[in-house]
């Protein structure tokens, strides 16, 4: 038998906060996927208030191929990073404030608390799933868009402002297992991370593309029965015939 999917981590409304949050972090200017991955778990954190914190731990966990560098290009937007997570207890938290995220007015990312919190845990377990969580940054901070821009039937059109490093290293969610498809422009995701999927809704492309759901269960489920009532049969008539 096989095991029960995982339940959908995100819905619909927090699928488009998500994708809000991965657009915001593609837009700044920034170097390349080690600060952009920084960025995305920093910005997250700091979504309501401005401040977000981030420790050693954290940063050891994203393996990061320059770590300073990352840091270095944050605070050349104006965050301010002091070098506690790099010299201090690596798991004491260390403020980090976003002055774009800390205005009333014009806020980039107006998310209420559980909506934050929720597309907090989820980066957090997409970053972490088994088949991204050794590889370099671009292909995790890859795998958080396409996980974003999956619809719940899992799947997606690669988004226009997926950072160019991401695009190079596509195949390797394929080949790791996070994809099953990569074709074009288009890709679903592997059933086992389906619970990351951002539930974006389908374009009517796609819904034409799917069938009904459940229609591959129903033959499947339909087709042991089917041989059984063969197989009963035919020992009826052997019997029947004598030549048993």
């Amino acid at each position: 038998m096989s095991p029960q999917p995982l339940p959908f981590l995100l819905t619909s409304q927090q699928g488009e906060a998500a994708r809000t949050l991965l657009s915001y972090a593609a837009s700044l200017e920034l170097p390349g996927p080690d600060a952009q991955l920084v960025a995305v778990v920093v910005t997250i954190r700091a979504a309501r208030g401005g401040v977000g914190n981030l420790t050693g731990t954290d940063l050891s966990a994203l393996r990061l191929g320059d770590a300073r560098g990352a840091v270095d290009a944050l605070r050349g937007l104006g965050w301010q990073i002091d070098d506690a997570p790099f010299d201090g207890d690596p798991s004491t938290p260390v403020p980090i404030t976003v002055p774009d995220l800390a205005r009333e007015t014009g806020h980039p990312l107006p998310f209420g608390k559980n909506v934050r919190s929720r597309v907090s845990g989820w980066t957090t377990k997409t970053l972490s799933a088994k088949p991204v969580k050794k590889l370099p940054p671009a292909a995790r901070l890859a795998g958080l868009f396409l996980a974003a821009h999956s619809t719940p039937r899992l799947q997606g059109q690669i988004p226009p402002d997926l950072p160019a490093a991401c695009r190079a290293v596509l195949p390797d969610l394929l080949r790791k297992g996070f994809l099953a498809e990569l074709s074009g422009d288009r890709f679903r995701l592997d059933p086992a991370v389906r619970h990351l999927s951002g539930m974006r809704r389908p374009t009517p492309e796609e819904q034409a593309a799917e069938p009904p759901e459940g229609a591959a269960e129903t033959v499947r489920a339909s087709t042991p029965e089917f041989q059984c009532r063969v197989r009963s049969q035919d020992i009826v008539d052997t019997l029947a015939s004598g030549h048993c």
